[in-house]
């Protein structure tokens, strides 16, 4: 289940960030001034071939794997980065995201449902 962590670094200058986790997904929710949601980033599976849905308006969504190095095993570790990824796996996401969503904020809830319903392919 979706929890929202309470004490999330906010960094001057860039819009409101509120963060929910689960074991499954990592939610990031960007807003502007008046609390209305310009963007959000929800990575999945995120403990097992990790991917990312990303919402920026007015309306550019993608799906990425986040590559986190661990097929350079000579190399450092390094950050995890956002990588061009196939298909979408919108049904079981769409509705596991809907399961786990339902205690936190019903708008954030909602309008990131909304997005993914959208960008089901």
């Amino acid at each position: 289940m979706l929890r929202e962590v309470s004490t999330v670094q906010q960094i001057e200058g860039q819009p409101h960030r509120r963060w929910f986790i689960d074991a499954f997904f990592d939610l990031t929710v960007w807003s502007n001034q008046a609390d209305i949601i310009i963007g959000f980033q929800l990575i999945y599976n995120k403990d097992f071939n990790a991917h990312a849905v990303t919402w920026e308006p007015p309306s550019s969504i993608h799906h990425t794997s986040v590559d986190q190095w661990d097929d350079y095993p000579l190399k450092p570790k390094a950050s995890p980065i956002l990588v061009p990824d196939g298909k979408f796996d919108s049904k079981s996401v769409v509705v596991r995201f809907r399961n786990s969503s339902s205690q936190i904020d019903p708008l954030v809830a909602d309008f990131v449902y909304g997005k993914l319903l959208e960008f089901r392919t």
